[in-house]
Formats: C-alpha cells, structure tokens, sequence
C-alpha cells in the first residue's frame, strides 16, 4: 500500500503565486501526494560482479560496499563474489574455470574491483560503487526475468521465463550461476587474518556453461518464453553423521556445499557485447 503524506506549502508562497493573498481555508493549505518509494515502480535489476580474494585485505571493504548497495536498494542490485587473481586462494574451493574465465576478460588490475551489467568499467575504487549504480538503476528494462528452481536430493531444475517488454532486436543469451552465501572461512582484514570471516554472495557455480545459452528465439513485445535447465549439485563427502554445516565449520568448504544457503541468479545479456540486460534472483530450495 502506497504511503500518503501532508505537504504545507507557506500561505506567503501561494500569495506570491497568484499575486494576492486571498483568503485561505485551513484545510486547503494541506495537499495530499503520493509518498511513493523511489524504487517502486523500478524495475531494472543491476548485476554485480565483484573479484576478490581471501587473501585480499581491502576486499572486506568491497564486501561492505556492495552489501550497502543491496539494502539502499532493496535487492534490485545483485551482488556476485568472483574468487580471481594473485588473492585468491584455490585450496578453498573458491576459485572456478568460469570465474577465472570472467576474471580474465574483465582483467581487474586492483582489487577488490567490480564491474556492473558489463557496461561499466572495472572499478577499484569502492567510494564510487554506489554512484556507478545509481547511473544504472533508473533504465527501463527491454526484458524481464522470472526465475524459480525446484530442487531435491542433490538435483535441481531450473525454470526462466523471459517476456519482452519491447521488441528485441538483438542477439540475446541467458546465464544462469549458482551462489553460496554463509561460508565461514578465512580471510585477510588489514593485516588480520579472520578465520571464521562470513563470505556471501560466493560464485560457486556456471550452471548452464562459463558463457550460457544462446536465446534461439526472437521475442516481440509481451511475447514470453519458458527455459529449463536441470543441475546437479557438486557430490558431498561422506559426512559421517554430520549435517552439512557442521561439517562445514571444521573447515570443509571446498566440497560441501549448503543448498539452503544457496541462490539461483539468472540474467540475459547481448551476447556480442556481453551487456547485461536484465537479471533476477532465486533461492535454490523453495522457501
């Protein structure tokens, strides 16, 4: 439900207005607006791709910085934690081909450094990560995305529906990526090395390929189209009674992977220029 608000605009303002200071009635000096939420009637969902390194003592600060970013704009930004570069550590299962793929071609030269819908250069400089969204965030979407994933015993199936808010005239293609966040592992503030750091966001995952799908279909306005994809989780270890999160905390963070703390992020981009156009975001299980 939309908020309503009183404005009291000073009788000296109207007066100046109209040229004469008529009298006016008390309850006409109140107008009623819409107080809407700015991001109400926003629908662009910006995609972040974040590089990092456990090994990195500023990329806690990049963390903060895009964590402020998804509350200020209520998850219409998404951030995604890619593991690259001489700071990542590849003996905790952080570092995948395809997010050295994606390292590789956005060729981060400080870090943490970040790019968003692949339209921005990369950034190091975490003061202006807000700003870059902001230049983002009021685009009017040619696309929208519906994801959902049904998963059980280690198998999911991944379900997308794009609907073109406008004929698409451009060569499209849907990447899908699996997330983890809630991983406690180490990594390095300051000169501090955190042995129990939260990571969040983490990029586990290409589910659908290092480069996606190509969209076969050409879509006009409102006509929609259903993808499915099915994944299967990486194999567990045998945890010996143990849950999944207990055997997480004694430092098996490669291999163990918690589906409830896992996240599905689809999102469309040109697939020549790689600019992202749309994207969304799912849980892995149904909450």
């Amino acid at each position: 439900m939309k908020k309503k608000k009183n404005i009291l605009f000073p009788i000296f303002a109207l007066c100046l207005t109209l040229g004469a200071c008529d009298e006016v009635d008390e309850n006409e000096r109140q107008i009623i607006i819409d107080d809407t939420n700015i991001f109400d009637d926003v629908h662009k969902v910006v995609l972040m791709e974040e590089f990092t390194g456990q090994a990195c003592m500023n990329c806690p600060q990049g963390a903060a910085a895009s964590q402020n970013i998804v509350e200020f704009s209520e998850h219409h930004m998404i951030p995604v934690n890619i593991h690259y570069g001489m700071y990542a550590i590849p003996t905790f299962g952080f570092v995948t081909e395809s997010g050295t793929a994606y390292g590789e071609w956005s060729d981060p030269e400080f870090f943490p450094s970040c790019r968003m819908d692949r339209t921005s250069d990369v950034n190091s400089n975490t003061d202006t990560w807000m700003s870059m969204y902001m230049g983002l965030a009021f685009q009017i979407p040619n696309i929208d995305i519906q994801v959902s994933s049904d998963y059980n015993n280690g198998q999911a199936r991944i379900t997308t529906t794009l609907t073109a808010l406008k004929d698409i005239n451009e060569p499209l293609s849907l990447q899908l990526w699996l997330l983890e966040s809630g991983i406690r592992a180490m990594q390095l503030e300051g000169s501090t090395y955190i042995m129990d750091y939260e990571h969040n966001h983490v990029f586990r995952a290409a589910i659908n390929g290092t480069w996606g799908q190509p969209v076969e279909e050409t879509l006009g306005l409102n006509e929609a189209l259903t993808i499915e994809n099915t994944y299967t989780l990486a194999d567990l270890p045998d945890l010996q009674g143990k849950t999944e999160k207990e055997s997480r905390t004694e430092g098996e963070y490669g291999e163990v992977w918690v589906p409830d703390s896992c996240n599905v992020v689809a999102f469309v981009y040109n697939t020549e220029t790689r600019a992202i156009l749309q994207a969304a975001e799912t849980t892995l299980k149904a909450e």
